[in-house]
């Protein structure tokens, strides 16, 4: 095994890597089950079309527990970075308990990086301080940071669904098909117009989705047609940290802003 700082401190990014795309897979079952499923009703006066949710399927129990070694490999990965940095600038093992500092604003930052990085050279410090990890500066590991915590506590809240978007593309191609195969005026030999899925992202993403949501409105006295394809997020639900967002894609974005706080700080390493 390499004793390489940085092969060691990747041990924990990978292991993170590996939780995530047992995730991945995970949730893909889920969806490819279609565990929400979708009616339609009409407004008696408008006679406008509704496509709701009827039902949402919880998913699998451990999903959160997943969640949770995703976000414990990776702050873990921090936090040994952490120690690095205390170890190459006192030249021993740090003799109290080292951390890599995140804090909910600039100034709590700076108060928390004295004491948990107390010993590290300046330089160092200063490349932490590049990284800006608090709430206003780094998002994505102020989140990192505060849903690991959740964790060490209580399941994390992922059972949240979101609306993500509705394929458009198919089903109006339809019926522009169907138009131009029963207009007398369509010159021969013109062919029809060929359909094609386009996805259209939705501003309101409802979260949490919940039975009786209308996800979209037809045109009046429109037919129900399987051609409305919806697509729906597995979101993360905690409130004050992170609130509809998908869980997977998150997680993602964890991985990559960890691997490049690493990289950034691998010449103060050694």
């Amino acid at each position: 095994m390499s004793t390489s700082p940085i092969d060691q401190i990747n041990v924990k990014v990978n292991r993170a890597k590996a939780h995530l795309a047992a995730l991945n897979a995970q949730l893909g079952a889920y969806i490819q089950a279609q565990p929400f499923s979708i009616g339609t009703r009409r407004d008696p006066i408008t006679r406008r079309l509704d496509y709701f949710v009827q039902e949402v399927k919880p998913l699998p129990a451990d999903t959160s527990a997943v969640v949770g070694d995703v976000l414990q490999n990776l702050r873990s990965a921090l936090d040994h970075v952490a120690y690095r940095l205390v170890l190459v600038g006192v030249g021993i093992a740090p003799p109290g308990h080292v951390y890599f500092p995140i804090a909910d604003s600039r100034t709590a930052y700076e108060r928390k990086r004295s004491n948990d990085l107390r010993g590290a050279r300046p330089q160092a410090i200063r490349a932490v301080d590049g990284l800006r990890p608090y709430k206003d500066g780094n998002l994505t590991l102020w989140q990192l940071h505060k849903l690991n915590i959740v964790d060490k506590h209580r399941a994390l809240i992922t059972a949240g669904s979101a609306y993500r978007s509705v394929n458009l593309g198919r089903p109006l191609m339809q019926r522009l098909r169907d138009h131009a195969a029963t207009d007398p005026n369509r010159p021969p030999g013109i062919p029809l117009p060929p359909l094609m899925d386009v996805f259209f992202n939705t501003a309101d993403r409802q979260f949490p989705l919940s039975a009786g949501a209308v996800l979209m409105t037809d045109l009046p006295d429109a037919e129900p047609s399987s051609d409305f394809q919806f697509r729906l997020d597995i979101a993360f639900g905690e409130p004050g940290i992170i609130s509809g967002e998908p869980i997977a894609e998150t997680l993602t974005q964890m991985v990559a802003s960890v691997e490049s706080a690493v990289a950034s700080l691998a010449p103060h390493l050694t």
